[in-house]
């Protein structure tokens, strides 16, 4: 993409935001209690730890905090732990809960007097400069790994009531459900069976199907927080 940076420069993926967001910016209907956050993915160099560059624009910004550094540590994880927090929503039990890395946006966690937040030492900074294996990768097939059905979200709640039980269960990837054996939470064992592989895709469908759906909502509130931001 052009946009991105990827195939072009820092310039001209600049240059194509500014066209993109200024707009916005000087929309009154747009700018009502809006947060917008400009980020990036990764960083250039994979064998050194994640630190990028993130912007908050926006009319819910204090005056006292526009052109100022938040040193907290956050991750792109933060961005639903942040959603969670100002609407009091479920959480996804996984890394939204993980609590070195989601991190609410801290001038949220202010406006609506979030105490969880934790100070993360530089030698503690997860290291996310990998890619995972998945369920739908057929070149790097992994399982979906179990929710965390027991933690307390950012929003002060637990998790999506759709995610506990079977849904929320460590599924292994098709291929080892059917190579040999009936498929198991955590992996096969035993004779081989095709109905273990059908059973584990229409879970892992169910279970993509609820995070999807739930993420899309929040990732979309993530870019611009429209709805009665608390700040």
């Amino acid at each position: 993409m052009l946009d991105d940076g990827h195939d072009t420069t820092v310039d001209y993926a600049g240059n194509w935001t500014r066209s993109f967001v200024s707009p916005l910016l000087n929309n009154t209907r747009f700018m009502n209690k809006t947060l917008l956050l400009i980020t990036f993915d990764e960083n250039e160099t994979y064998t050194i730890k994640n630190n990028v560059w993130a912007l908050l624009l926006g009319d819910i910004i204090p005056p006292s905090l526009r052109g100022t550094t938040d040193n907290t540590f956050y991750t792109h994880y933060s961005c639903l732990a942040t959603v969670q927090n100002n609407w009091g929503l479920y959480n996804l039990g996984r890394g939204d809960v993980a609590q070195n890395f989601s991190n609410v946006f801290q001038l949220v966690a202010n406006a609506t007097n979030y105490t969880g937040n934790v100070a993360v030492a530089p030698a503690d900074i997860p290291y996310f400069n990998f890619t995972a294996s998945g369920y739908f990768d057929t070149t790097d097939e992994g399982p979906i790994p179990a929710v965390n059905e027991t933690a307390l979200g950012a929003g002060g709640k637990g998790i999506l009531p759709s995610l506990k039980g079977t849904n929320g269960s460590a599924i292994p990837p098709p291929s080892s459900a059917s190579a040999t054996g009936s498929a198991t939470a955590s992996g096969t064992s035993g004779s081989a069976t095709a109905s273990a592989a059908a059973t584990s895709k229409s879970a892992a469908v169910r279970q993509f199907n609820y995070s999807y759906a739930q993420m899309v909502g929040l990732l979309f509130a993530v870019a611009a927080f429209t709805l009665g931001l608390v700040v």
